[in-house]
């Protein structure tokens, strides 16, 4: 049997089954390697860490894979921090900028990270060993994660507080209850500020603004430990193997943001005005104008698909799914779409209630308003019994999806763990105690003194998005310009079977320099908007641990490159010497694509004797690519 590359149709390769001596229709992820070496070994480090022990490397169901990747898409980006990002930075204008820039980045960067994981299937913490030089990126990743889950799980707090109020007979947040009542509480309330809703978060959950609270929360520090708790457990037992875990719970967000949607469409329209959806759909002049609401939708839309992370790498790195096509990267970013977009009505809604219909006058500080505070008067109008009902699935949702985040970032503190010390099964329960204390102990330090709720929204508002696109920027870089944008677009093709159009190819080399442009104007207007000593902690971090590690390792890796081997082997990755006389197949730096399909099969002639009729010849009528000075790496 011969491989059919001569019938390639839209780039699609033809491979065949060695086990069952059938020809494949699609290509899939693991086979091409059991014929042809890929830049990376053939048990990556991500799938023999996971697989041994999660067993998520057999998900091998496209529906399944399709909710694994959704589920972590759905999180707190998108339901807790982008509607305040838009009421605060641009209404219309930032909606507007938010969806062209979802639709024409966000596509093309979920293509590029499924494409980059698949083939060279290391995960985050060996993937950028395909460039040398950029090897610091590991690094920042992994540090922009730690600094994620003090964020997520302090929502994770906030939420599980409310969660619990909904199961008062009368919830404190909706009258002047006995714990608010000592900080200026008032039913017919004209300034937001003033309202049983706003003073029960800041007062009493928080109790950021109350000056007689002691100087820790130690009611959050409890939740927080119970919250690491779960996340442990999680974590040990692997639940997260089950695939109905993550159908049930992408399912249940987009049912509860449908639900919550409509609620706040029909109190909004009592009126007959929409006040609230008319901030969110038509654009002013002044947001036009201004700077930021050009810059902050992008760094939205960057952290709403998560791409970037590490997390995303991870996944697509460790899965056996044997088929995978841009329509599932469409698909995931269509209902990240949606579910973000009906993030944001619920928020103007809410807040266009107020203003509308309520006649209150909003906080001049709008950064003071977000999901905890502003959701409750909207699930108060429903009465009793719903409004309790509505409380309680909303934040409970909420939770679930910040501790989905969580759980998603613990595992890639594991694997950068275990890319480094050997872990077998006694160690990878120690590893997994030790990480767990480790980010709860920092959660209770950061989160729960009386200025840590200032560090946390200094965290939502200068480091989640912008050191995200600087991560991205750093990645992009690495693989269009130093590992070569030709070398990416011929490993796709050759490893994936898709042929990167045009689209993509424009804006995978365009990002970069969009990126960067992007990323030095983010910092700038961060600096501007300056307020307190937190923001200077905050973006101070940005710099050391995100953009000095890539820079630091980029020197140190040309000083010591240039020394052994040579500028060109540096900012060009190859395998030692060592490594190709080791090989089953030698290689060269001439050697072709071809030539390795000629000596693999060879080789698996001799393990597999029903493969003894396997031939190969290079096709006529096949102008194919030779992979000149091109050697194969780790």
């Amino acid at each position: 049997m011969i491989p059919d590359y001569g019938s390639m149709s839209h780039g699609m390769f033809r491979y065949p089954d060695v086990a069952t001596s059938q020809m494949g229709s699609h290509v899939t992820i693991l086979k091409p390697r059991d014929i042809v070496p890929s830049p990376s070994d053939v048990f990556s480090t991500a799938a023999s860490f996971f697989s041994a022990n999660d067993n998520e490397a057999n998900w091998k169901r496209r529906a399944k894979f399709f909710f694994r990747i959704l589920s972590f898409c759905l999180g707190p980006a998108n339901i807790w921090r982008f509607p305040q990002q838009s009421f605060i930075y641009g209404n219309a204008t930032y909606m507007y900028l938010y969806i062209v820039y979802s639709w024409i980045i966000g596509v093309s960067l979920l293509v590029f990270e499924v494409s980059l994981s698949q083939y060279f299937m290391k995960g985050f913490a060996k993937l950028f060993t395909l460039c040398p030089i950029m090897e610091g990126i590991t690094l920042s990743m992994a540090f922009y994660c730690i600094i994620a889950t003090f964020l997520y799980s302090m929502i994770c707090v906030y939420s599980l507080v409310y969660v619990f109020t909904g199961f008062y007979n009368k919830m404190p947040h909706s009258y002047c209850s006995d714990p608010i009542k000592m900080y200026g509480c008032k039913t017919n309330y004209t300034n937001f500020t003033h309202s049983p809703e706003f003073i029960f978060f800041y007062n009493y959950v928080e109790r950021y603004m109350d000056a007689d609270a002691h100087y820790y929360n130690w009611r959050n520090a409890v939740l927080l430990v119970f919250i690491w708790l779960i996340i442990l457990i999680v974590t040990w037992f692997s639940i997260l193997r089950h695939h109905w875990v993550v159908i049930i719970h992408s399912l249940s967000i987009i049912l509860v943001l449908i639900y919550a949607t409509t609620v706040g469409l029909i109190m909004d329209s009592k009126d007959g005005n929409f006040t609230g959806l008319s901030r969110m759909f038509i654009p002013t002049t002044n947001d036009i104008l201004q700077i930021r609401t050009w810059i902050y939708p992008l760094e939205q839309s960057v952290v709403s698909l998560g791409v970037g992370a590490g997390p995303l790498i991870t996944i697509w790195s460790i899965s056996k799914l044997k088929y995978w096509s841009p329509c599932d990267t469409l698909m995931i970013n269509v209902v990240t779409f949606i579910c973000t977009l009906l993030s944001g009505i619920i928020f103007f809604s809410s807040a266009g209630i107020l203003v509308g219909q309520n006649k209150k006058t909003l906080p001049e500080k709008h950064e003071e308003l977000h999901v905890h505070v502003l959701y409750t008067p909207l699930f108060n109008m429903l009465g009793k019994g719903a409004s309790n009902f509505t409380v309680v699935i909303y934040y409970l949702v909420l939770f679930c999806s910040c501790l989905y985040s969580l759980l998603e970032y613990v595992q890639i503190l594991l694997l950068y763990i275990s890319s480094y010390v050997l872990i077998d099964k006694r160690r990878r329960k120690i590893v997994i105690i030790m990480t767990c204390s480790f980010l709860c102990i920092c959660s209770t330090l950061v989160g729960d003194f009386k200025w840590g709720f200032a560090i946390i929204m200094s965290i939502n508002k200068n480091f989640i998005a912008t050191a995200l696109l600087i991560i991205l920027t750093f990645e992009l870089l690495s693989v269009s310009y130093f590992y070569g944008f030709r070398n990416f677009c011929d490993d796709i093709e050759f490893m994936l079977g898709f042929v990167p159009n045009y689209f993509f190819q424009i804006t995978w080399l365009l990002l970069p320099a969009v990126f960067s442009v992007f990323s030095a104007a983010s910092l700038y207007l961060k600096f501007q908007e300056i307020e307190n000593n937190h923001d200077i902690i905050i973006l101070s971090l940005i710099i050391l641990f995100i953009i000095l590690p890539v820079i630091l390792i980029a020197m140190i890796k040309c000083i010591v490159g240039i020394r052994e081997m040579g500028i060109r082997r540096v900012l060009n990755p190859r395998r030692n010497e060592s490594d190709w006389e080791n090989d089953s197949v030698q290689l060269s730096p001439t050697t072709s694509i071809f030539a390795i399909h000629q000596d693999s099969l060879r080789n698996y002639r001799t393990e597999y004797p029903s493969s003894q009729n396997f031939s190969i010849s290079e096709p006529e009528n096949l102008n194919f690519r030779n992979k000149q000075n091109k050697s194969i790496q780790f």
